[in-house]
């Protein structure tokens, strides 16, 4: 389950390190393929991502449990986001670090586009 005020890590090479949710869209908790408003806690100062500034995060990962249908509950070891430009319509990372949840292409909230350009980013989808 992802709150406001939750600290999460990158899982892109965008140069943000940790981010910290300020807003959440239509609900009160988020899960896997949801976007959320972030702001940046740790990052790279040689990158071009500034430290005031709002991005949006897309969820890839998350600790809680997520059941499948067929009675699987998958979980990880922490929660991820990858940093998502709002107005560019695209990533801002351009590889995406560790396994991707399986769930991303089913999702609603996504396109088909930005599912795709997640499968093709990702090495693995658990």
């Amino acid at each position: 389950m992802i709150l406001k005020e939750t600290i999460l890590k990158s899982a892109d090479n965008s140069g943000a390190s940790t981010m910290r949710v300020i807003h959440l869209y239509r609900f009160q908790v988020k899960k896997l393929g949801s976007f959320c408003k972030v702001v940046l806690v740790r990052f790279n100062v040689r990158r071009k991502l500034q430290k005031k500034r709002k991005y949006r995060g897309l969820l890839i990962t998350q600790r809680a449990r997520y059941s499948r249908p067929h009675g699987i509950y998958v979980a990880w070891n922490g929660n991820r986001v990858a940093t998502y430009a709002e107005r560019l319509d695209k990533f801002l990372g351009t590889r995406l670090f560790g396994p991707a949840a399986r769930e991303m292409r089913n999702k609603k909230l996504i396109s088909r586009t930005l599912a795709r350009r997640i499968i093709s980013l990702s090495r693995a989808l658990i």
